[in-house]
């Protein structure tokens, strides 16, 4: 049975179910992240995303 206090899973046909990625990060760190993301007109969550998946295969 489902458990309706959870939040739900963004899910895609085509790169499988989310997984939510927490760590903790130096606050000036996160700054210039947020920053650079922002000047390349992309999300932190984007910037990230297209870093790992350039990362060679395991």
């Amino acid at each position: 049975m489902k458990d309706a206090s959870a939040p739900p899973r963004a899910t895609s046909p085509s790169k499988g179910e989310t997984v939510r990625v927490n760590f903790d990060m130096d606050r000036a760190l996160h700054a210039r992240l947020k920053a650079y993301a922002a000047m390349n007109g992309k999300t932190v969550k984007e910037l990230l995303a297209e870093y790992v998946n350039s990362l060679p295969d395991a």
